[in-house]
């Protein structure tokens, strides 16, 4: 999400970025649950960890952000 010159957020009227974050943060605490959530899917299968991936999930999901952000302006 760059303009031609490279410079991020500038094609998309600032928004990429933003965007970006927003997808990214709730993905990572997905992907990466914390010790104490580690240790309750060890003992308690039920709620078990999704077992996000997250760079590829994050590649997939950026590139139909930038792709509907194209599509809208």
């Amino acid at each position: 999400m760059t303009d031609g010159r490279g410079r991020p957020g500038a094609a998309d009227g600032g928004q990429g970025v933003p965007a970006v974050f927003a997808v990214a943060a709730p993905l990572w605490q997905a992907a990466t649950p914390p010790e104490t959530l580690t240790r309750l899917y060890a003992e308690e299968p039920g709620p078990a960890h999704l077992g996000i991936a997250f760079e590829s999930t994050l590649i997939r999901l950026v590139s139909a952000l930038k792709g509907g952000m194209a599509h809208r302006s």
